[in-house]
């Protein structure tokens, strides 16, 4: 067990030297910014909740991205009204365990999804998101979200 241990702090103390370590992140995000970045998360989730498409393209910035096929202005408000199409004021979505780490262009963002129907109170799928974030003249925005759905039936 020793020897695994030497091992590894040898090997991390080579790439010190060697400079092979990421460089260093931004500063810290502070408490205001942790506080906007959580707004942003919740003014999303109710504008398409909602069926505010403008609203919650918004909470991008305009070359955002949502997945890899969603991407600009026009495009999300264009996926909002057809979300809220297709499932009208039913669906609830829901995030929990956010972890925001600083990065050079601002933030990543990390954080578990649940969306329910309201109507059934059924669960309609889980799943994480990853988020680049970047602070605007206009407050922290979304500048690409990658969302992964949990696989279901399966061990």
């Amino acid at each position: 067990m020793f020897s695994t241990i030497r091992k590894c702090l040898l090997a991390l103390t080579l790439a010190v030297s060697l400079g092979a370590v990421a460089p260093a992140l931004a500063e810290e995000l502070t408490a205001e910014d942790h506080a906007q970045i959580h707004q942003l998360y919740a003014r999303y989730v109710q504008a398409i909740d909602f069926g505010e498409a403008v609203a919650w393209a918004d909470t991008f910035t305009p070359e955002g991205s949502f997945g890899d096929a969603v991407t600009g202005r026009d495009a999300l408000i264009a996926f909002a009204d057809d979300y809220h199409e297709e499932n009208g004021d039913a669906p609830r979505h829901w995030y929990g365990a956010l972890v925001l780490t600083p990065t050079a262009e601002g933030a990543e963002g990390r954080c578990y999804a649940v969306t329910f129907n309201s109507r059934t109170q059924s669960l309609m799928w889980t799943g994480t998101y990853r988020d680049t974030l970047v602070k605007t003249a206009d407050g922290w925005r979304f500048s690409q979200r990658q969302l992964t759905i949990d696989p279901t039936g399966g061990e």
